[in-house]
């Protein structure tokens, strides 16, 4: 009994102590606690214990299973987070990295550990796209709301990324922090295929705006429906006149039109679409046209019925133009077949795609042993060729184009052959790769011909070196093929900077202007020519030459250019002027000699040069001289008077020596008052007064060619007069003191 108590005092004391701490758990002021229990209150506690001790059980039992299902479901959202396709990123509020999965790690290109605590900043491409970040950061949380924005981001060897990027502020930290929920949805793909569409909607615009073909839709019933602007401004209506109104009843009927009727009554219903079908009709506004019709019969579900799109282009124009294509086309065409050039056209991995008939029947193949293989592979491997490898390998995917460029193969069918390749580098959008067209020319003739003529043009210049004098050739265009020393002596340019050029690049533009001249006389006639010039020589020195020039022709008797040759002939003209000299002047007094004075006197007779006045002169004293003081103080006193009678006249007056002491003037168109004041001239000189010289003179005039002999005579027995009345010289000869 006494143990018992015990143990109800124990326990009493126990729910006493549980009693305060729950009241001071639940912020309640606990009281003395309850009298000691009686046995019934210990029972009627214990039950309730007992019962509290099971539901806490079961409450335990519950979070454990909750607790177990908890655990389960984080590690499928983690398997989610990490493997999801998009990047998930926890950012601080500077927009460090707190947490990445394995997508978003996977788009920065980075492992997931090295990007903790580093700024998603840091992966993006530009300035802007940093501001824009930026600027999206605060949005985030300032608002409390998710917000977007696209940044580009860094991607592999320079290029970019286009991301989605959506963020939400999630709850503080415990620091009080601001943590943002990030996702970034890799749009490179999207963007890409934006731009595809945007460019093919471009296109079609493009198109659209080019072609601007009139369109009309109509009903079942052939009532226009619609129509664009084209179909208005190409015939001349309004939409008033044409909307809800049959095609046939259009601007005044001019759309009824037999052909129009015979496509949509009668072809249309059995076929719903109809391409380029021509109708020929006489419009009043706009004359007679062909027009192309494309027609569709479409089923619209929304008004339960048929309706047309009726396309129409005016093909006048092109009908006309399509004869001259099919010209240019059958003369572009007879080209191809002319040149016969070979073509491939390769894939970017050197796959041929095509090539032309030219290219199968040129080497030997066929469209089955080439089509769809590498070129190297052709033809038993014939196109294996170190210089077309070291062409479409290494040269063209530096430059897209590439003209003349040669090779050198032995090829097993048609043996060894100089190829000249021309090739281009294309991009095609439509299959999104780039192609190689590759030309090809068989120039191994070419070559063969290029060096037999290398062979003709150094014999030319062999035999044109071996001409002394200046010589050089000409083709048809008037252009140099080849000169020779002498004549890039005679210049002073090299021969090699003449070849092709003409006379206007090297000579003056007036004696190029004469030289061009000569060759076109030379080209026309067929004839060879030869003219005299006067030059000036490197030296300064005149030079008298003949000039040569001889056609060439070919073996149909055409003139194909000329070969010229320069004969110095100074010379020559040198010694004619002075045998033309001699022949026409006096030696001893260098004045114009008798033979050249009746020539003159002749010549002046068939003129129109009279008056013409004679004066005749003759040297008095002069045996005297010669007898005392010997001959060539006789010859002193000759030349003395010539001098002084030729500066007694005028430039164009001829003064000849006739005689041994004997002269005559002649002055053409003048009268004898004239020839007194040039004689009275003369007689005034110093020598004259000083007794230096005595010359009797007689003059005479002539009016025309029947008073010529008379005044001749009669200028001479004057002479003769005035000599009788003038006083000997005293016995000194020309020179010497009185």
């Amino acid at each position: 009994m006494k143990k018992g108590v015990v143990i109800r005092q124990k326990l009493f004391a126990r729910l006493n102590k549980i009693h305060r701490s729950a009241s001071a758990a639940a912020g309640l002021a606990a009281d003395k606690g309850p009298a000691e229990p009686s046995e019934g209150d210990l029972q009627s506690l214990v039950h309730t214990l007992e019962v509290h001790q099971l539901e806490l059980e079961m409450q335990n039992q519950e979070l454990q299973q909750a607790q177990a299902e908890l655990l389960l479901s984080r590690d499928k959202y983690a398997e989610l987070y990490d493997f999801a396709p998009v990047g998930y990123f926890t950012l601080d509020a500077q927009g460090r990295i707190l947490e990445v999965n394995l997508a978003g790690a996977k788009l920065l290109r980075k492992d997931r550990q090295a990007l903790t605590g580093l700024s998603l900043a840091e992966f993006i491409a530009d300035e802007e796209g940093k501001k824009v970040f930026s600027k999206h950061l605060e949005a985030v949380l300032q608002r409390q709301e998710v917000a977007k924005c696209e940044i580009k981001f860094k991607g592999r060897y320079g290029t970019t990324i286009h991301g989605q990027v959506q963020s939400v502020a999630a709850e503080k930290t415990k620091d009080g922090a601001g943590v943002i929920l990030a996702s970034i949805v890799d749009d490179t793909t999207g963007k890409h295929l934006e731009r595809e569409v945007q460019e093919g909607r471009e296109y079609a615009e493009n198109i659209v705006e080019t072609v601007r073909e009139p369109l009309v839709v109509l009903s079942s019933d052939l009532q226009i429906l619609t129509a664009n602007h084209s179909f208005y401004e190409t015939f001349k209506v309004t939409p008033e006149e044409t909307i809800s109104h049959f095609i046939y009843d259009i601007g005044n009927r001019q759309w009824d039109i037999p052909g129009l009727r015979v496509l949509v009554e009668e072809i249309l219903p059995l076929d719903t679409v109809i391409n380029d079908y021509e109708v020929e009709h006489d419009f009043p506004e706009i004359g007679r046209k062909t027009i192309l019709l494309n027609a569709r019969q479409i089923f619209r579900e929304e008004i339960g019925s048929h309706i047309i799109l009726l396309a129409m282009e005016d093909i006048t124009k092109r009908k006309q133009l399509e004869r001259e294509i099919q010209t240019a086309r059958e003369y572009a065409e007879n080209i191809v077949e002319t040149v016969r050039e070979p073509l491939v056209v390769l894939g970017f991995d050197l796959k041929i795609l095509t090539a032309n008939h030219s290219f199968y029947a040129t080497f030997g193949v066929t469209p089955e042993k080439t089509v769809g293989h590498f070129i190297y592979d052709v033809g038993n491997r014939q196109w294996d060729i170190p210089g077309l490898r070291v062409l479409v390998e290494e040269i063209l995917p530096l430059d897209t184009v590439i003209n003349d460029y040669e090779v050198e193969h032995d090829f097993p069918e048609i043996g060894r052959k100089t190829i000249l390749l021309n090739a281009r580098q294309i991009f095609r959008e439509e299959i999104s790769s780039r192609i190689i067209l590759l030309a090809m020319e068989d120039i191994t003739e070419r070559k063969l011909a290029e060096k037999r003529l290398a062979d003709v043009f150094r014999q030319q210049q062999a035999i044109l070196d071996n001409i002394p004098n200046i010589a050089w050739l000409k083709d048809r265009e008037g252009s140099y093929v080849a000169v020779n020393a002498p004549f890039s002596r005679a210049y002073g340019v090299a021969p090699q900077e003449l070849f092709g050029k003409n006379d206007f690049d090297i000579f003056p533009p007036e004696l190029a202007t004469n030289y061009a001249r000569d060759f076109r006389e030379v080209m026309t006639t067929g004839k060879r020519t030869s003219f005299e010039e006067t030059l000036v020589d490197p030296e300064g020195k005149t030079r008298h030459v003949e000039k040569v020039k001889t056609p060439i022709f070919n073996d149909a008797g055409e003139v194909i250019g000329i070969i010229g040759i320069v004969y110095d002939i100074t010379e020559s003209k040198e010694t004619e002027a002075s045998l033309r000299y001699e022949s026409t002047h006096d030696a001893l007094t260098g004045l114009y000699n008798r033979a050249f004075f009746d020539e003159e006197l002749e010549r002046l007779a068939r003129g129109r040069k009279f008056p013409l006045s004679i004066v005749t002169a003759d040297v008095n004293g002069l045996k005297k001289i010669n007898d005392t003081l010997g001959h060539p103080a006789g010859d002193k006193l000759i030349q003395l008077a010539a001098r002084v009678i030729l500066e007694g006249f005028r430039a164009d007056d001829i003064v000849a020596r006739t005689g041994g002491d004997e002269f005559v003037v002649l002055l053409p168109a003048t009268d004898c008052a004239v020839a007194e004041t040039a004689v009275a001239r003369i007689r005034h000189s110093p020598e004259f007064r000083n007794g230096l010289v005595a010359i009797a003179f007689g003059i005479a005039c002539a009016g025309n060619e029947e008073q010529l002999a008379e005044a001749l005579k009669l200028s001479d027995g004057r002479m003769y007069q005035d000599k009788s009345s003038q006083k000997e010289l005293p016995e000194k000869g020309p020179g010497e003191d009185s």
